[in-house]
């Protein structure tokens, strides 16, 4: 039997010269050149090659092109886990690759890839599933099972505590769902912790899909509710599953399931008090959960049993999400006895509260220490008398200095900034104040006094003391940033 042959019409035989011609200028590669054959009239075949001393990203680049219509098919290939990439680099673009507070040993180098175990400083043993490979080429870098290889060794890195207001109000939130989900570093991973309530009828009884999704706001789009959130916050490769799987075995945001139960006044509660070990509250790791929404779904979570590609874990519906922000207050100030103005901030640094910000006045602002307090009311009018006294958590506690411990010093003992030219920069780290609610200590919604005088710390410890820093000269109330 006789095999057909393409027919290749002389009018497109004459144009497959200029076809191959603008492939390969479509194509260009530095640092090294394409050679193309023409086995029969049917077609071009281009093959890339880089110059001697060059480093090639692709083991493999071929392109096919067709003289019946000028159609060209590439076929690539590379080391495994890497993506083949046209490039020629006259240099190592893997020697500049490092780890935060960790080396990568080198354990291979070939044509186009190096490979690499992370081991963190101090530590006995390489970090667990550690191989982290690096395109010699192009820099790429594939660490499917340590995808935050640059940062996970870091253990100097404070971070900031972070909320999930799922009835703020704003575009940050969305839903018929009531609570908040706070999240902290601990030595264990990062702890959410809160509750979730709501009457709807989809929010039943069981358990509830509870995922970290890939963007922030607005929450709700032409799709739906909560669909502004988009999918699982996943990196590259990843796949559906279980809280407790290894990378890329799970998406960074396959959190956990929640479970309501019955309240007996038609409304249900799911108590949040999870640790996941495999995300972050470092801004500089790829497994940085803020900015990003968690959403609740409406059904139990599956953790894709047969490891399905295309699994989101069968939890249906979505009933309410929100924003995770960092939890921070601010505080503007108004003037009294001197006309102050600046706002502070304050925020998480671990567990101690970091107080920043410029505050500063023209008149009867004297350079040296000015007492620096949280009072008990949010009020500030009346030349800030009506922000009440020192802010106490109980009763016993008595005026001390910023470094006591309640009861020897009240909650709000800031104790003093410093003056110079009529500007005070504040800069205070607080090991006793809280910024979430429900917590001893929380200062949200209270008033911030700066005084005439210095704080003394009551030094003979003398319960009616508050510190003999004088009259108010300027206040300002705590809210949510």
């Amino acid at each position: 039997m006789k095999l057909s042959t393409l027919f290749v019409p002389a009018a497109f035989a004459g144009k497959c010269e200029n076809w191959k011609n603008d492939a390969v200028a479509a194509n260009p590669l530095e640092n090294g050149s394409w050679s193309c054959e023409k086995p029969g009239k049917k077609r071009f075949v281009c093959k890339a090659s880089c110059n001697a001393g060059s480093i090639a990203g692709f083991k493999k680049w071929k392109m096919d092109v067709s003289c019946a219509d000028g159609s060209t098919t590439i076929k690539s290939r590379a080391a495994n886990g890497m993506t083949p990439s046209l490039t020629c680099s006259a240099s190592d673009q893997c020697d500049g690759l490092s780890a935060a507070n960790g080396d990568l040993i080198l354990k291979r180098t070939g044509s186009m890839r190096k490979s690499f175990q992370l081991k963190c400083n101090g530590a006995k043993k390489n970090a667990s599933k550690s191989r982290v490979n690096c395109n010699r080429a192009t820099g790429d870098v594939s660490a499917p099972g340590i995808p935050d290889f640059a940062t996970h060794c870091q253990n100097d890195v404070l971070p900031e505590k972070y909320y999930c207001d799922f009835n703020s109000g704003t575009d940050a939130s969305s839903g018929s769902l009531d609570g908040a989900v706070y999240m902290a570093q601990t030595d264990s991973g990062v702890n959410f912790s809160g509750s979730i309530s709501s009457a709807d009828e989809v929010w039943d009884a069981g358990y509830h899909g509870f995922h970290v999704h890939a963007n922030a706001s607005p929450l709700n789009n032409e799709a739906g509710q909560c669909k502004g959130a988009g999918g699982h916050f996943g990196l590259a490769g990843q796949i559906h599953g279980a809280p407790t799987d290894s990378y890329p075995d799970r998406h960074v945001g396959d959190i956990a399931n929640v479970f309501a139960t019955e309240n007996g006044d038609g409304t249900r509660t799911a108590p949040v008090d999870v640790t996941d070990a495999k995300v972050s509250l470092n801004p500089d790791s790829v497994l940085f959960i803020g900015d990003k929404s968690i959403v609740v779904h409406a059904n139990i979570d599956d953790h894709n049993p047969t490891d399905d590609p295309s699994s989101t874990g069968a939890a249906g519906s979505r009933p309410g999400c929100c924003t995770i922000k960092p939890v921070r207050y601010t505080c503007d100030f108004v003037g009294a006895g001197a006309d102050l103005s600046g706002q502070i901030t304050f925020k998480y640094e671990g567990d101690q509260v970091r107080v920043t910000g410029t505050i500063s006045a023209s008149s009867n602002f004297d350079d040296g220490l000015h007492g620096f307090h949280v009072h008990a009311n949010a009020a500030t009018a009346n030349s800030c008398s009506d922000a009440g006294g020192h802010f106490k958590w109980s009763d016993d506690e008595i005026h001390g200095a910023p470094e006591d411990t309640p009861p020897n010093r009240h909650a709000g003992d800031l104790g003093n900034i410093n003056v110079v030219d009529g500007v005070a920069e504040v800069n205070i780290l607080d090991h006793v104040v809280s910024l979430i609610p429900g917590e001893d200590y929380f200062i949200g919604d209270r008033a911030i006094v700066v005084h005439k005088f210095h704080d003394d710390a009551n030094p003979t410890d003398d319960p009616s003391s508050t510190g003999a820093a004088g009259a108010r000269l300027g206040c300002c109330i705590l809210n949510r940033a």
